[in-house]
Protein backbone atom coordinates (compact mmCIF):
# COMPACT_ATOMS: atom_id res chain seq x y z
CA UNK A 1 0.00 0.00 0.00
CA UNK A 2 0.99 3.51 -0.84
CA UNK A 3 2.73 5.34 2.36
CA UNK A 4 -0.16 8.34 2.93
CA UNK A 5 0.94 12.00 3.50
CA UNK A 6 -0.81 13.93 5.89
CA UNK A 7 -3.95 15.32 4.42
CA UNK A 8 -3.75 19.41 3.59
CA UNK A 9 -6.76 20.86 4.66
CA UNK A 10 -9.36 22.03 2.38
CA UNK A 11 -9.35 25.71 2.15
CA UNK A 12 -11.91 27.86 0.22
CA UNK A 13 -9.77 27.08 -2.89
CA UNK A 14 -9.92 23.50 -2.53
CA UNK A 15 -11.01 21.64 -5.48
CA UNK A 16 -13.92 19.03 -5.42
CA UNK A 17 -12.88 16.12 -8.06
CA UNK A 18 -15.25 13.23 -9.08
CA UNK A 19 -13.09 10.27 -9.92
CA UNK A 20 -13.57 7.21 -11.17
CA UNK A 21 -12.22 4.66 -10.86
CA UNK A 22 -11.87 5.44 -6.95
CA UNK A 23 -9.06 3.47 -5.10
CA UNK A 24 -9.05 0.34 -3.93
CA UNK A 25 -6.85 -2.17 -1.79
CA UNK A 26 -7.03 -4.65 -4.51
CA UNK A 27 -6.95 -2.41 -7.30
CA UNK A 28 -4.49 -0.14 -9.42
CA UNK A 29 -1.90 1.13 -7.82
CA UNK A 30 -1.94 4.24 -9.92
CA UNK A 31 -4.42 5.43 -8.47
CA UNK A 32 -4.15 4.99 -5.26
CA UNK A 33 -1.17 6.89 -5.26
CA UNK A 34 -2.72 9.81 -7.49
CA UNK A 35 -5.41 9.58 -4.78
CA UNK A 36 -2.88 10.76 -1.95
CA UNK A 37 -1.33 13.22 -3.98
CA UNK A 38 -4.44 14.84 -5.05
CA UNK A 39 -6.00 15.19 -0.98
CA UNK A 40 -2.54 16.25 0.02
CA UNK A 41 -2.58 18.71 -2.80
CA UNK A 42 -5.89 20.35 -1.36
CA UNK A 43 -8.53 18.48 -2.96
CA UNK A 44 -11.18 17.02 -1.88
CA UNK A 45 -12.04 13.53 -3.52
CA UNK A 46 -15.09 11.51 -4.19
CA UNK A 47 -16.73 8.83 -6.39
CA UNK A 48 -18.07 9.81 -10.25
CA UNK A 49 -21.38 9.72 -10.43
CA UNK A 50 -24.57 11.94 -11.87
CA UNK A 51 -25.52 13.59 -8.59
CA UNK A 52 -21.73 14.32 -7.93
CA UNK A 53 -21.34 15.78 -11.77
CA UNK A 54 -23.57 18.78 -10.36
CA UNK A 55 -20.84 19.54 -7.50
CA UNK A 56 -17.63 18.54 -9.28
CA UNK A 57 -14.99 22.04 -10.07
CA UNK A 58 -13.78 18.58 -12.18
CA UNK A 59 -14.47 15.43 -13.09
CA UNK A 60 -11.73 12.77 -14.02
CA UNK A 61 -11.71 9.83 -15.57
CA UNK A 62 -9.31 6.73 -16.81
CA UNK A 63 -9.69 3.98 -18.32
CA UNK A 64 -13.65 5.26 -19.64
CA UNK A 65 -12.92 2.64 -22.22
CA UNK A 66 -14.05 0.04 -19.70
CA UNK A 67 -17.85 1.51 -19.96
CA UNK A 68 -18.10 0.86 -23.54
CA UNK A 69 -16.75 -3.28 -23.12
CA UNK A 70 -18.99 -4.23 -20.56
CA UNK A 71 -20.30 -7.77 -21.20
CA UNK A 72 -23.43 -7.03 -22.98
CA UNK A 73 -24.03 -4.49 -25.83
CA UNK A 74 -27.32 -3.37 -23.71
CA UNK A 75 -24.77 -3.07 -20.23
CA UNK A 76 -21.99 -1.07 -22.62
CA UNK A 77 -24.84 1.37 -23.99
CA UNK A 78 -25.86 2.59 -20.77
CA UNK A 79 -22.31 2.96 -19.53
CA UNK A 80 -21.42 4.85 -22.29
CA UNK A 81 -24.75 6.84 -21.54
CA UNK A 82 -23.50 8.42 -18.13
CA UNK A 83 -20.10 9.10 -18.71
CA UNK A 84 -21.53 10.96 -21.81
CA UNK A 85 -24.13 12.31 -19.37
CA UNK A 86 -21.78 13.01 -16.67
CA UNK A 87 -19.28 15.01 -18.95
CA UNK A 88 -21.89 16.97 -20.16
CA UNK A 89 -23.51 18.10 -16.86
CA UNK A 90 -20.00 18.81 -15.62
CA UNK A 91 -19.23 20.84 -18.70
CA UNK A 92 -22.57 22.52 -18.66
CA UNK A 93 -21.40 23.75 -15.08
CA UNK A 94 -18.41 25.18 -16.91
CA UNK A 95 -15.92 23.23 -14.58
CA UNK A 96 -13.38 20.47 -16.10
CA UNK A 97 -13.50 17.11 -17.72
CA UNK A 98 -9.89 15.93 -17.04
CA UNK A 99 -8.69 12.37 -19.12
CA UNK A 100 -5.61 10.51 -17.94
CA UNK A 101 -4.99 9.05 -21.51
CA UNK A 102 -3.94 5.37 -20.47
CA UNK A 103 -4.40 3.99 -23.51
CA UNK A 104 -6.10 4.95 -27.26
CA UNK A 105 -8.79 2.07 -27.27
CA UNK A 106 -10.30 -0.69 -25.09
CA UNK A 107 -8.09 -3.88 -24.95
CA UNK A 108 -11.23 -5.92 -25.81
CA UNK A 109 -12.91 -4.13 -28.09
CA UNK A 110 -16.37 -5.92 -27.65
CA UNK A 111 -18.88 -3.77 -29.30
CA UNK A 112 -17.81 -1.68 -31.95
CA UNK A 113 -21.15 0.32 -32.47
CA UNK A 114 -20.84 1.71 -28.92
CA UNK A 115 -17.75 2.63 -29.82
CA UNK A 116 -18.47 4.26 -33.02
CA UNK A 117 -21.49 6.35 -31.00
CA UNK A 118 -19.18 7.18 -28.10
CA UNK A 119 -15.35 8.55 -28.38
CA UNK A 120 -16.63 11.12 -31.00
CA UNK A 121 -19.08 12.62 -28.17
CA UNK A 122 -16.79 11.99 -25.44
CA UNK A 123 -13.76 13.28 -26.91
CA UNK A 124 -15.95 16.88 -27.53
CA UNK A 125 -16.75 17.25 -23.70
CA UNK A 126 -12.98 16.52 -23.09
CA UNK A 127 -11.73 20.07 -21.76
CA UNK A 128 -8.82 18.56 -20.39
CA UNK A 129 -5.94 15.80 -21.13
CA UNK A 130 -3.13 14.42 -18.86
CA UNK A 131 -0.75 12.54 -20.74
CA UNK A 132 2.02 9.93 -19.71
CA UNK A 133 4.55 10.69 -23.01
CA UNK A 134 4.99 13.34 -25.27
CA UNK A 135 4.93 10.80 -27.71
CA UNK A 136 1.44 9.19 -26.34
CA UNK A 137 0.06 12.89 -26.47
CA UNK A 138 1.19 12.92 -30.35
CA UNK A 139 -0.27 9.73 -31.24
CA UNK A 140 -3.95 10.54 -29.10
CA UNK A 141 -4.01 14.15 -31.07
CA UNK A 142 -3.82 12.37 -34.53
CA UNK A 143 -5.53 9.46 -33.73
CA UNK A 144 -8.42 11.43 -32.22
CA UNK A 145 -8.96 14.74 -33.83
CA UNK A 146 -11.82 15.52 -31.16
CA UNK A 147 -9.43 16.35 -28.45
CA UNK A 148 -8.04 18.87 -30.47
CA UNK A 149 -9.27 21.36 -28.85
CA UNK A 150 -9.06 20.50 -25.07
CA UNK A 151 -5.77 21.54 -23.42
CA UNK A 152 -3.13 19.26 -22.60
CA UNK A 153 -0.33 18.07 -20.25
CA UNK A 154 2.34 15.51 -20.13
CA UNK A 155 2.72 14.00 -16.48
CA UNK A 156 5.01 11.10 -16.53
CA UNK A 157 4.01 7.54 -14.86
CA UNK A 158 4.68 7.71 -11.26
CA UNK A 159 7.09 4.94 -9.90
CA UNK A 160 5.87 2.17 -7.69
CA UNK A 161 8.54 2.53 -5.46
CA UNK A 162 7.24 1.98 -1.44
CA UNK A 163 4.18 0.39 -2.87
CA UNK A 164 4.79 -3.63 -2.40
CA UNK A 165 5.70 -5.05 0.89
CA UNK A 166 9.35 -5.88 0.74
CA UNK A 167 10.92 -8.89 0.84
CA UNK A 168 13.13 -9.83 3.28
CA UNK A 169 15.33 -12.74 1.72
CA UNK A 170 17.97 -12.46 -0.75
CA UNK A 171 17.42 -12.62 -4.92
CA UNK A 172 19.30 -16.19 -4.55
CA UNK A 173 16.15 -16.91 -1.57
CA UNK A 174 13.97 -15.63 -4.35
CA UNK A 175 15.43 -18.24 -6.82
CA UNK A 176 15.42 -20.95 -4.84
CA UNK A 177 11.46 -19.99 -3.73
CA UNK A 178 10.94 -20.33 -7.26
CA UNK A 179 12.98 -23.50 -7.90
CA UNK A 180 15.16 -21.84 -9.87
CA UNK A 181 19.27 -21.98 -10.00
CA UNK A 182 20.84 -19.33 -7.44
CA UNK A 183 23.34 -18.61 -10.26
CA UNK A 184 20.72 -18.19 -12.62
CA UNK A 185 20.12 -14.93 -14.81
CA UNK A 186 16.39 -15.32 -15.19
CA UNK A 187 14.02 -13.14 -17.10
CA UNK A 188 10.68 -12.11 -16.18
CA UNK A 189 7.49 -11.10 -17.98
CA UNK A 190 5.64 -9.56 -15.38
CA UNK A 191 1.41 -8.54 -15.81
CA UNK A 192 -1.90 -9.04 -17.30
CA UNK A 193 -1.60 -11.90 -20.33
CA UNK A 194 -3.40 -10.48 -23.21
CA UNK A 195 -2.86 -10.22 -26.75
CA UNK A 196 -0.86 -7.15 -27.41
CA UNK A 197 1.61 -8.08 -24.83
CA UNK A 198 2.49 -10.54 -26.82
CA UNK A 199 3.59 -13.51 -24.68
CA UNK A 200 3.41 -16.34 -27.71
CA UNK A 201 6.06 -14.13 -29.50
CA UNK A 202 8.23 -14.20 -26.40
CA UNK A 203 7.88 -18.17 -25.54
CA UNK A 204 9.18 -18.87 -29.12
CA UNK A 205 11.93 -16.38 -28.87
CA UNK A 206 12.92 -18.37 -25.37
CA UNK A 207 11.90 -21.90 -26.90
CA UNK A 208 14.41 -21.20 -30.01
CA UNK A 209 17.48 -19.97 -27.25
CA UNK A 210 20.02 -23.02 -27.26
CA UNK A 211 21.26 -22.38 -23.76
CA UNK A 212 20.37 -24.52 -21.21
CA UNK A 213 21.15 -22.37 -18.40
CA UNK A 214 18.43 -19.82 -19.41
CA UNK A 215 15.14 -19.38 -17.53
CA UNK A 216 12.09 -17.36 -18.16
CA UNK A 217 9.31 -16.70 -15.48
CA UNK A 218 6.06 -15.76 -16.50
CA UNK A 219 4.08 -13.93 -13.75
CA UNK A 220 0.58 -13.39 -13.79
CA UNK A 221 -3.05 -14.16 -15.43
CA UNK A 222 -6.09 -13.19 -18.00
CA UNK A 223 -9.27 -13.13 -18.78
CA UNK A 224 -8.13 -15.28 -22.09
CA UNK A 225 -8.54 -18.65 -21.41
CA UNK A 226 -6.48 -19.58 -24.79
CA UNK A 227 -3.42 -17.47 -24.11
CA UNK A 228 -2.97 -19.39 -20.76
CA UNK A 229 -3.16 -22.38 -21.97
CA UNK A 230 -0.66 -21.63 -24.61
CA UNK A 231 1.58 -20.80 -21.72
CA UNK A 232 1.00 -23.36 -19.51
CA UNK A 233 2.09 -26.15 -22.86
CA UNK A 234 5.01 -23.72 -23.44
CA UNK A 235 6.06 -24.60 -19.66
CA UNK A 236 5.42 -28.31 -19.81
CA UNK A 237 7.56 -28.97 -22.78
CA UNK A 238 10.40 -26.63 -21.75
CA UNK A 239 11.13 -27.00 -18.31
CA UNK A 240 13.32 -23.77 -18.15
CA UNK A 241 9.70 -21.41 -17.99
CA UNK A 242 8.27 -21.12 -14.83
CA UNK A 243 4.20 -20.17 -14.40
CA UNK A 244 3.49 -18.27 -11.20
CA UNK A 245 -0.29 -17.63 -12.09
CA UNK A 246 -1.39 -13.97 -10.85
CA UNK A 247 1.10 -12.76 -8.14
CA UNK A 248 -0.50 -11.41 -4.68
CA UNK A 249 0.92 -8.06 -3.61
CA UNK A 250 2.72 -9.75 -0.56
CA UNK A 251 4.95 -11.15 -3.69
CA UNK A 252 5.24 -9.29 -6.36
CA UNK A 253 9.01 -8.20 -4.74
CA UNK A 254 10.00 -11.76 -4.36
CA UNK A 255 8.96 -12.28 -7.93
CA UNK A 256 10.86 -9.83 -9.82
CA UNK A 257 14.08 -9.98 -7.44
CA UNK A 258 14.13 -13.62 -8.96
CA UNK A 259 14.74 -12.30 -12.27
CA UNK A 260 17.37 -9.58 -13.39
CA UNK A 261 15.04 -8.28 -15.99
CA UNK A 262 11.62 -8.09 -17.41
CA UNK A 263 10.88 -8.43 -21.12
CA UNK A 264 7.87 -6.24 -22.54
CA UNK A 265 7.82 -7.78 -25.78
CA UNK A 266 4.56 -5.88 -26.97
CA UNK A 267 3.28 -5.38 -30.22
CA UNK A 268 0.98 -2.71 -29.08
CA UNK A 269 2.46 0.24 -26.89
CA UNK A 270 0.92 3.07 -25.14
CA UNK A 271 1.93 3.11 -22.04
CA UNK A 272 3.02 0.36 -19.65
CA UNK A 273 2.70 0.32 -15.73
CA UNK A 274 5.00 -3.26 -16.05
CA UNK A 275 7.91 -0.96 -17.11
CA UNK A 276 7.60 1.00 -13.99
CA UNK A 277 6.98 -1.48 -12.04
CA UNK A 278 10.29 -3.10 -12.84
CA UNK A 279 12.27 -0.39 -12.78
CA UNK A 280 10.85 0.42 -9.51
CA UNK A 281 11.94 -2.81 -7.71
CA UNK A 282 15.79 -2.24 -9.78
CA UNK A 283 15.05 -4.65 -12.38
CA UNK A 284 16.15 -3.26 -16.30
CA UNK A 285 13.91 -3.80 -18.98
CA UNK A 286 14.11 -5.18 -22.59
CA UNK A 287 11.22 -3.34 -25.24
CA UNK A 288 10.14 -2.49 -28.56
CA UNK A 289 11.83 0.18 -30.18
CA UNK A 290 9.19 2.84 -29.98
CA UNK A 291 9.27 6.95 -29.40
CA UNK A 292 6.97 5.89 -26.01
CA UNK A 293 9.97 3.79 -24.46
CA UNK A 294 12.76 6.21 -25.67
CA UNK A 295 11.08 8.91 -24.09
CA UNK A 296 11.23 7.01 -20.96
CA UNK A 297 15.11 5.82 -20.86
CA UNK A 298 15.75 9.26 -21.64
CA UNK A 299 14.70 10.03 -18.13
CA UNK A 300 16.14 6.90 -16.36
CA UNK A 301 19.04 6.22 -18.48
CA UNK A 302 19.85 3.64 -21.12
CA UNK A 303 20.84 0.95 -19.11
CA UNK A 304 17.75 0.68 -17.48
CA UNK A 305 15.99 0.13 -20.77
CA UNK A 306 17.25 -1.76 -23.42
CA UNK A 307 15.60 -1.86 -26.94
CA UNK A 308 15.04 -4.94 -29.24
CA UNK A 309 13.59 -4.36 -32.81
CA UNK A 310 10.93 -6.68 -33.41
CA UNK A 311 10.59 -9.47 -33.84
CA UNK A 312 11.85 -10.71 -30.18
CA UNK A 313 15.17 -12.92 -31.30
CA UNK A 314 16.79 -15.24 -29.11
CA UNK A 315 19.58 -12.87 -29.25
CA UNK A 316 17.88 -9.74 -27.79
CA UNK A 317 17.09 -12.17 -24.64
CA UNK A 318 20.63 -13.90 -24.44
CA UNK A 319 22.12 -10.21 -24.74
CA UNK A 320 20.02 -8.64 -22.55
CA UNK A 321 20.31 -11.48 -20.30
CA UNK A 322 24.00 -10.48 -19.87
CA UNK A 323 23.68 -7.04 -19.42
CA UNK A 324 20.76 -6.97 -17.06
CA UNK A 325 22.45 -9.83 -14.76
CA UNK A 326 25.84 -7.73 -14.95
CA UNK A 327 23.96 -4.34 -14.34
CA UNK A 328 21.93 -6.06 -10.71
CA UNK A 329 25.25 -7.75 -9.72
CA UNK A 330 27.15 -3.71 -9.31
CA UNK A 331 24.34 -2.77 -7.10
CA UNK A 332 23.10 0.17 -9.01
CA UNK A 333 19.19 1.21 -8.85
CA UNK A 334 18.11 3.85 -11.28
CA UNK A 335 17.17 7.32 -10.47
CA UNK A 336 13.85 7.67 -10.30
CA UNK A 337 13.46 11.26 -9.04
CA UNK A 338 12.02 12.52 -11.77
CA UNK A 339 8.73 9.78 -11.43
CA UNK A 340 8.07 10.87 -7.80
CA UNK A 341 4.59 11.10 -6.87
CA UNK A 342 4.76 14.22 -4.82
CA UNK A 343 5.75 15.90 -7.88
CA UNK A 344 3.86 14.71 -10.14
CA UNK A 345 0.57 15.03 -8.10
CA UNK A 346 1.47 18.61 -7.52
CA UNK A 347 1.57 18.96 -11.00
CA UNK A 348 -1.50 17.36 -11.65
CA UNK A 349 -3.28 19.51 -9.23
CA UNK A 350 -1.74 22.53 -11.01
CA UNK A 351 -2.86 21.49 -13.98
CA UNK A 352 -6.93 21.59 -12.80
CA UNK A 353 -6.53 25.03 -11.44
CA UNK A 354 -5.95 26.14 -15.18
CA UNK A 355 -9.05 24.68 -16.39
CA UNK A 356 -11.64 25.85 -13.81
CA UNK A 357 -13.04 29.22 -14.46
CA UNK A 358 -12.43 31.00 -11.03
CA UNK A 359 -9.38 29.44 -10.01
CA UNK A 360 -7.13 29.81 -12.62
CA UNK A 361 -3.11 30.16 -12.69
CA UNK A 362 -2.75 30.40 -16.35
CA UNK A 363 -5.25 31.84 -19.17
CA UNK A 364 -5.87 30.38 -22.60
CA UNK A 365 -5.97 27.27 -24.20
CA UNK A 366 -3.26 25.15 -25.77
CA UNK A 367 -0.62 23.19 -24.14
CA UNK A 368 -0.11 23.30 -20.33
CA UNK A 369 3.62 21.34 -20.54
Amino acid sequence: MTTARRPQPVGPDGLRVAMTPLPTPRGNPFIRQLATELVAGGCTLTGASLRAAWHADVLHLHWPDHAVSRDGWSASLRGATKVVLMCAIVRARRRAVVWTVHNLRPHDRRHPGVERMFWPVFTRLVSGCVFLTAAGRDAALAALPGLRHARTVVVPHGSYQGVYPDFNGSDDDARRSLALPADASPLVFFGQLRAYKNVPGLLAAFAALDDPAARLVVAGDGPDEQLIATVRRAADLDDRIVVTGRVADDDVQRVMRAGVGAVLPFHDVFNSGSMFLALSLGRPVLVPRTEVFAEVRRGVGAAWVEFFDPPLAPADLARFARTAGDLVASGATPDLAAFAWPRLGAQIVEFYRTLVPGRRVAAGRGDAG
